[in-house]
């Protein structure tokens, strides 16, 4: 399964590496989108709604690819080839952690709202070749990793569900394919989703109520309820546009859906109405849109 066209890590752009951090002094008292550029290993920042480009993480950045947010508005960012996972407060612009993946290439990354774990999708293995999930307890910056999880050979996007339930999709030797990981247990199982052919759901993440997967090809959501590792289509979600990652925000009830889409631009939805986009917001600094490959809003608690 590969929901975004996950690149192999390589030399960032010249400079990149040792370019310096910066954000508009005033900026940080605003609600803040990141985005990444693979190729240039930065992550560009905007003001939400506006979209004014006040600021870019690069210091340290090697090919950043997915990320995640906490409920107190700190920033993950899955550093793949770096082999770690930065962690920034809102706002600011040195790592207030780093979580070490060695050996690992991280794409993706979701944080458990139960207990404040976090857990990466690593795509691969530069040593061994296949991927794993590295999940790090609470405050720990050295994770447990599972070398392919109930099988799967490759790990591209995961998400934490409302009950502290683990799942990620990747593919293990007959295609596509799901694992999940249940809360307090360290056994990866193979989770299915009745009706649905696996080979249409990309990129997924907790959208609040139900794991959410991306179907690329109907341009399409599918909301599934899971009871442990088996789970059900509660809902297909239609919309009038290019759907990818996938960002949700706002509070229960006034909920959003903000992806990347093309030009480059970020399209924003009501969620989960389904439709067009009620705004765009376009990023002309963003300079690669084809390595684009992860999207977060943050606002400081």
């Amino acid at each position: 399964m590969s929901p975004q066209a996950y690149g192999n890590p390589g030399v960032p752009a010249a400079g990149a590496q040792n370019a310096r951090s910066w954000l508009q002094p005033d900026a940080r008292k605003s609600r803040l989108m990141y985005v990444t550029d693979f190729n240039n290993s930065v992550v560009e920042i905007y003001t939400y709604p506006k979209g004014k480009h006040v600021g870019a993480l690069t210091s340290g950045m090697l090919n950043p690819q997915g990320e995640c947010t906490d409920a107190a508005g700190n920033v993950y960012v899955a550093n793949t080839g770096n082999s770690n996972v930065l962690v920034y407060a809102h706002g600011g612009t040195t790592p207030v952690r780093v979580l070490d993946n060695p050996g690992q290439y991280p794409v993706g990354c979701s944080v458990n709202a139960s207990d404040g774990d976090v857990a990466a999708a690593d795509i691969f293995s530069p040593t061994t070749g296949v991927g794993a999930v590295t999940v790090w307890k609470s405050g720990s910056n050295q994770g447990t990793t599972y070398v392919q999880p109930a099988g799967l050979i490759n790990c591209v996007s995961i998400t934490y569900d409302g009950s502290g339930n683990l799942y990620v999709a990747g593919s293990d030797s007959n295609g596509p394919a799901i694992a999940y990981l249940r809360a307090g247990s360290m056994t990866w199982k193979l989770a299915t989703i009745k009706g649905v052919s696996s080979s249409n759901l990309g990129f997924m993440q907790w959208d609040g109520r139900y794991v959410a997967f991306v179907d690329s090809q109907n341009e399409a959501i599918d909301r599934v309820r899971f009871n442990g590792r088996v789970g059900q289509v509660v809902r297909t979600v239609q919309y009038d546009g290019y759907v990818s990652t996938l960002c949700f925000f706002g509070p229960s009830g006034q909920r959003k859906l903000a992806t990347l889409s093309f030009y480059p631009s970020v399209s924003l939805y009501q969620y989960p109405a389904g439709g067009s986009p009620f705004k765009t917001i376009p990023l002309p600094d963003v300079e690669s849109y084809a390595a684009l490959e992860g999207l977060a809003i943050s606002q400081s608690s």
